[in-house]
């Protein structure tokens, strides 16, 4: 277990973020405490209170902060290919699984409802809107190209986001071998599995 180290001085609040996220990959985000991340920290036990009134206060700025990170992520994937809205729509989903590949813990915490207050997370709120309107952006945009097939873009949005959801939790939660599925490659097969889904929106006579 690694030793508390002394707090001298900077943003407490940020390093208390990042030590709850690693606290978080040891014992569970469920199982943080804030006495103990105060003394991974190095500060007196009543120090992570000025910046959190609770556990969950806590985690619902780790999943705010998440959010933010995968927003960007998916904007930047989006804008590679503004003119294409199926490809952008793949670099949306794309986006999506690398920040759950490599942010793990930010996946787990954001995913977990009632471990947050969303209610009280409005930046949070917001950021996934973005992200749901990007996603009918490209979806609207590839029916207007002709390249995905007429039915409801919003019907359509919530199943690209269930896909990309799905995927990465079967990875994080370790349910593809059950599927015959590599573990070890899993995020590439879940990346492969996103093209399929994508060319499955295209209309028949795109098939090949």
């Amino acid at each position: 277990m690694p030793t508390p180290r002394a707090y001298h001085h900077g943003n407490l609040r940020q390093t208390l973020l990042n030590a709850a996220v690693q606290l978080a990959e040891e014992v569970g985000a469920e199982h943080l405490s804030l006495r103990e991340l105060a003394r991974r920290v190095g500060v007196a036990p009543s120090a992570p209170y000025r910046h959190f009134a609770s556990r969950k206060a806590l985690l619902t700025a780790v999943a705010e902060e998440a959010t933010e990170r995968l927003r960007i992520g998916m904007v930047t994937g989006a804008a590679a290919h503004r003119q294409q809205g199926l490809e952008q729509l793949q670099a949306l989903g794309e986006a999506y699984l690398d920040w759950a590949e490599q942010h793990p813990m930010h996946f787990r915490v954001v995913s977990a409802r009632d471990q947050i207050d969303y209610a009280a997370a409005s930046g949070m709120a917001q950021r996934n809107q973005e992200l749901r309107d990007l996603t009918l952006q490209a979806l609207e945009l590839a029916q207007q190209q002709g390249a995905a097939q007429r039915c409801d873009p919003q019907t359509l949005a919530v199943l690209a986001r269930a896909t990309v959801y799905g995927l990465a939790r079967m990875q994080t939660d370790g349910h593809f071998a059950q599927w015959g599925l590599d573990p070890a490659t899993g995020w590439q097969s879940a990346r492969e599995l996103l093209g399929v889904f994508v060319g499955l929106l295209r209309p028949a006579t795109q098939k090949g």
